[in-house]
C-alpha cells in the first residue's frame, strides 16, 4: 500500500517552516525517485544535502554544498545532482553542513563546516564560504579523524563513534554535558568516554548553526547502552529526553535489560528498540510540548527507526515503512513496502527500496531531493 495522500499531509507539517514552502517546484508532497542512482544500499539525510552508499561502496551526495558538506572539489553554496564523493565507504552520516563516512578499512573521514565540531581538532568560526576556504573553520577535503571505527552518530553540534573494541568516543559541543564525560568542556577531537558499548545515539536540534562556541536553540543529548545492560543518557533534558525521571522509573531495570538499539531524535526525543522488536519512545511528544513518560510503545515488529524533530519513521520486519506525527497522525501509518534504509533530514526524508532505488519527499529548496 502506498499511502501518498495521507503522507503528503504528514510531511506538510514536517516542512511547515521551510523557506518558500508555497513554491510547488520546491516542495514535493509525494516521494520522487532520485534520478541517476541505482544499486543503493543505504541513505543519510542531512540539513540541506543527502548522501547514499551504492552496492560497490561508492559514496554519492547531492543538494546544496554549504560548508563543503558535499565536496571540497565543488563550488560552495551551489546545488548539485548526485555526485560521486569517494570509494570504499561502508557507513555515512550527513549532518549540519558536514558529512562523515567510515571506510572499509575502519577509518573515519569527515569534511565540511567545522566550528569545533568536525572532530579534526580545529576550531574556527561558523562561516564557511568561497572567501575563507583557507580558514580552519572549513575542512573542505575529507580528513582522517579516527581509525578502527565501526559505527557513527552525528548530531547538530556533537558526534560519537564506536570503535572495533566497543569503546565509545565523542567530540563537539558539551555545554549540556552531552559528551557524557562528566564535564561541560567541549572537545575538538574524539575523546574516550567508556567501554563495552553495544548501542549508542547522538541527538540534537536541527535549526541553527551549532558549534562549541555557541548553541542558541536547545542542545544535544547522547544515550548509550553497555554490554551489561546499563543505560546512560546525558545532555540537554528540557523535555526529559535524557530520561532524568527514567532513572527512578520502577520498570527501568527490566526495560533497559531488553533494549537492542538506541535512537536519539534530532529534537527532543529518545527511542529504544527492544529485543522483541517493539519500538518505545520518551521525551517531548512529537509536535507538541507534552512529555512522554514513562516510555510509550510506538510500533511492533520494527528492525530500524529514525527519529526527527517532530516525526519518526520505522522499517518493520516485513520491509514495510511506517511514519507518525502526533499532531496529524499520532499512530503510525504505512507508507511503502520493500524498504531497506531510511533517513529523516531537516525538511526532507529519503529511503531506499529493495531494488536499489532512492525516493525522497519534502522540501527541495536546496536540491536535497536530487532535483535541480
Amino acid at each position: 500500500m502506498k499511502n501518498w495522500k495521507i503522507f503528503s499531509i504528514f510531511f506538510l507539517f514536517l516542512a511547515y517552516s521551510c523557506e518558500k514552502k508555497d513554491h510547488t517546484n520546491d516542495y514535493y508532497s509525494s516521494p520522487v525517485e532520485v534520478k541517476g542512482l541505482d544499486e543503493v544500499i543505504s541513505v543519510s539525510s542531512g540539513e540541506y544535502h543527502t548522501c547514499a552508499i551504492k552496492k560497490d561502496s561508492s559514496l554519492w551526495c547531492w543538494g546544496t554544498n554549504y560548508g563543503g558538506a558535499i565536496s571540497g572539489n565543488l563550488p560552495l553554496n551551489e546545488k548539485f545532482l548526485p555526485t560521486k564523493v569517494m570509494d570504499d565507504v561502508i557507513y555515512v552520516s550527513a549532518s549540519f553542513q558536514r558529512t562523515c563516512a567510515i571506510k572499509k578499512d575502519s577509518s573515519l573521514w569527515c569534511w565540511g563546516l567545522n566550528g569545533g565540531v568536525l572532530g579534526d581538532g580545529g576550531m574556527g568560526t561558523h562561516s564557511c564560504d568561497e572567501y575563507n576556504k583557507e580558514n580552519k573553520n572549513c575542512n573542505l577535503n575529507p580528513t582522517n579523524i579516527a581509525d578502527e571505527v565501526k559505527s557513527l552518530s552525528l548530531a547538530q553540534s556533537h558526534g560519537c563513534i564506536l570503535k572495533n573494541d566497543n569503546s565509545l568516543w565523542c567530540w563537539g559541543n558539551n555545554k549540556f554535558g552531552e559528551l557524557c564525560d562528566g564535564t561541560n568542556i567541549p572537545k575538538t577531537s574524539p575523546s574516550f568516554i567508556t567501554s563495552e558499548v553495544v548501542s549508542f545515539a547522538c541527538g540534537g536540534y536541527y535549526g541553527a548553526i551549532g558549534g562549541i562556541i555557541s548553541f542558541p536553540y536547545g542542545g544535544g543529548h547522547t544515550c548509550y547502552l553497555k554490554k551489561d545492560g546499563n543505560l546512560t543518557c546525558c545532555g540537554w533534558d528540557k523535555y526529559n529526553q535524557t530520561a532524568t525521571s527514567f532513572i527512578n522509573y520502577e520498570g527501568r531495570e527490566s526495560f533497559a535489560s531488553n533494549i537492542l538499539n538506541v535512537y536519539a531524535g534530532d529534537g527532543y526525543q529518545t527511542c529504544f528498540l527492544k529485543k522483541d522488536n517493539s519500538l518505545w519512545c520518551f521525551g517531548r511528544e512529537f509536535g507538541s510540548d507534552e512529555m512522554i513518560y514513562p516510555p510509550r510503545k510506538i510500533l511492533d515488529d520494527v528492525i530500524f527507526a529514525d527519529i526527527g524533530d517532530t516525526s519518526g519513521c520505522a522499517i518493520k520486519q516485513d520491509g514495510s515503512l511506517w511514519c507518525w506525527n502526533s499532531i496529524y497522525y499520532p499512530s503510525p501509518i504505512k507508507i511503502d513496502d520493500d524498504v531497506v534504509s531510511l533517513s529523516l533530514g531537516l525538511y526532507h526524508f529519503c529511503y531506499v527500496r529493495k531494488n536499489g532505488k532512492v525516493f525522497c519527499q519534502g522540501s527541495n529548496f536546496y536540491g536535497q531531493l536530487g532535483i535541480r
